[in-house]
């Protein structure tokens, strides 16, 4: 059985492990056998070389009845590169720390949306933070048995922001990385906060900033956060000769040690989602010739069999690489009749995805627009921004709705148990449901589609029409993917980006329309977008976008946080000379933009 007291964890291995680098999170990268496709996981598997291993740890809940139970599962999973190192924790255990402390406290208060911080007064000294702290004990225990002498870990996010603390202390001789990918709040946010906590919970936030510490590099995505945490330790008193260089980093003295703090925005893997929007075109042009006359549906050559025409035309459509896999398994199991039953399911699945099958269905007219997003169905998102925005437009007759086609996608967060979700998500669909009850009759298209992001899908929608305009307006967020994905598709710099300025991407498109998060804002940034769509003003915009995009991509992310811990502690932080990163402060950069002030 576990002993939580500290005298037994606190214990020093008897020898070291193997690992020589580990990465470390919440969850766990595989998903139903299968490597996910979460920013985190391709980020940092971009940041390896090709056949190296990569050693994650993360929680598992596992069943516990009694609430006492052994807390590592040792058998290792290797799935894809990844060696899967699972830490067991009780469904109990799982509620406090992931549900209740992680994004009951730390997520809204780093979002600085206080209509969420219901937990924040007790949370600190009640059983959920306990919970919170034994969970995070329990994993700095178990790296410390498997890493090699020496070795690198990189602890991502604020779930798990103890444990480079909690490393430390059992293993001194590691080096370790913390990459925050959330915000951190600003100082007036949190002192505005600090004035309703007890004193107990002062204690424990100032022990949560001393967890993260413990690190030798610290990242953010932002300039701007990497000023809030400086501005944050000073007010508190932790550490001393804070120094921020002109480079958007950070340097400060704790305990004798040095840590390195920089801003490391994520970026996305450009090359793969272009190449899935030339693969949407593709598609797009053998649909024509089909229409046209000029292709049969399948072409049999020679003794080519029938199976083998319709795998040669869904190879057309779509480059689908697990789909050789799927018709190898059906040719043994079932024979060619199921096989090409199958395979003409596949066509006409992959046909319904693409950007002819939808403008067909719809019947959209050369000057109409296509506002198109896709976000997590999160509080910090603002879903109710842009619903009020579109609903104000409409009402104003801003908008014509026999001439703007919305398209939303709403994938689930699974924090649904959380507090405020049932009142959050039906508020959202019925925002939804208003607009298409009232405006759907009139002409307008809107499709609201609470489901997972296929990326596919996606590239479909932003390669749909040649206005089409890009939707991301949340109200706080570290830094927002999915805005970097639509610009990514984009390849042939058709498109118009409307987003928020108080998002960590919008210091890296500052060509985008950025606009306040405001309903107000957003509309006349909608206005602007429908104005400017099609023209060489909105070229020109993409163009510059795209290559902001290409200096930075998810790759040069991951290498650059590798080379920061392997360069951290003992070796000093500054041996490493990473490539210079340009980022301005965000906001409206563009005579034309819509707002020239920052939200408060």
């Amino acid at each position: 059985m576990y002993n939580h007291r500290m005298g037994t964890f606190w214990s020093s291995p008897q020898k070291f492990g193997e690992v020589e680098h580990a990465v470390v999170s919440n969850g766990s990268p595989i998903k139903k056998g299968k490597v996910a496709t979460g920013g985190l996981v391709r980020g940092v598997m971009a940041g390896q070389p090709d056949e190296a291993v990569i050693h994650w740890f993360c929680f598992e809940v596992m069943d516990d009845d009694l609430g006492l139970y052994d807390p590592v599962e040792k058998k290792e999973i290797t799935i894809d590169n990844i060696a899967l190192h699972k830490v067991g924790i009780s469904e109990a255990e799982n509620k406090g720390h992931y549900n209740e402390h992680a994004n009951g406290r730390n997520w809204p208060l780093d979002h600085e949306i206080n209509s969420f911080l219901k937990y924040v007064k007790y949370l600190w000294s009640g059983v959920s933070y306990i919970q919170s702290l034994q969970i995070q004990m329990r994993m700095a225990k178990e790296l410390s048995k498997e890493l090699a002498e020496g070795a690198t870990v990189e602890v991502h996010d604020y779930q798990v922001s103890l444990v480079p603390k909690f490393l430390r202390f059992l293993r001194p001789d590691v080096r370790v990385g913390y990459f925050q990918h959330s915000r951190f709040p600003s100082l007036k946010h949190l002192q505005d906060e600090w004035a309703t906590w007890p004193e107990d919970a002062r204690k424990a936030y100032k022990e949560e900033i001393l967890g993260k510490l413990g690190a030798d590099y610290v990242g953010c995505h932002s300039p701007e956060y990497v000023q809030n945490l400086i501005d944050v330790l000073k007010w508190l008193g932790i550490g001393e000769n804070h120094v921020v260089g002109a480079d958007n980093n950070a340097t400060l003295n704790l305990d004798g040690r040095e840590i390195f703090v920089d801003a490391n925005p994520i970026g996305v893997d450009v090359d793969g989602w272009e190449k899935l929007a030339r693969n949407a075109d593709a598609a797009d042009g053998i649909i024509q010739e089909i229409k046209d006359g000029r292709r049969t549906l399948v072409e049999i050559e020679n003794d080519e069999t029938l199976s083998d025409a319709i795998k040669k035309l869904v190879k057309e459509i779509s480059e689908i690489p697990q789909l050789k896999e799927k018709i190898d398994a059906l040719r043994e199991q079932n024979g060619d009749e199921v096989e090409i039953k199958n395979l003409v399911e596949e066509l006409d699945y992959r046909i319904s995805l693409s950007p002819a099958c939808i403008r067909e269905v719809n019947d959209w007219a050369d000057d109409s627009v296509h506002l198109v997003s896709w976000e997590r169905l999160e509080y910090t998102k603002g879903f109710e921004i842009r619903l009020k925005a579109i609903k104000k437009m409409l009402e104003a007759g801003e908008l014509d709705p026999n001439k703007v086609h919305i398209t939303m996608v709403a994938a689930s967060t699974g924090r649904d148990e959380l507090s405020g979700y049932d009142e959050f998500i039906p508020g959202v669909e019925g925002r939804v449901k208003e607009i298409q009850d009232n405006w759907c009759s009139k002409g307008l298209t809107f499709e609201f589609r609470k489901e997972s992001h296929d990326t596919r899908q996606l590239a479909a929608l932003v390669r749909s029409h040649k206005k089409v305009i890009g939707l991301f307006t949340p109200y706080k967020d570290g830094m927002n993917m999915a805005v970097q994905e639509f610009v990514s598709m984009c390849y042939d710099n058709v498109g118009v980006v409307v987003m928020t300025n108080t998002i960590g991407a919008a210091q890296v498109l500052q060509k985008a329309i950025q606009v306040l998060p405001t309903a107000e804002d957003v509309a006349k940034g909608i206005k602007q977008a429908v104005q400017i769509s099609g023209s060489p003003a909105a070229k020109a915009r993409m163009v510059a976008m795209r290559k902001a995009l290409r200096s930075h991509t998810v790759k040069d992310w991951a290498q650059r946080i590798v080379k920061r811990v392997s360069c951290s502690g003992s070796k000093g932080t500054r041996d490493f000379k990473a490539p210079a990163i340009s980022l301005g402060i965000a906001g409206n950069h563009d005579q034309n933009s819509t707002s020239s002030s920052r939200a408060a």
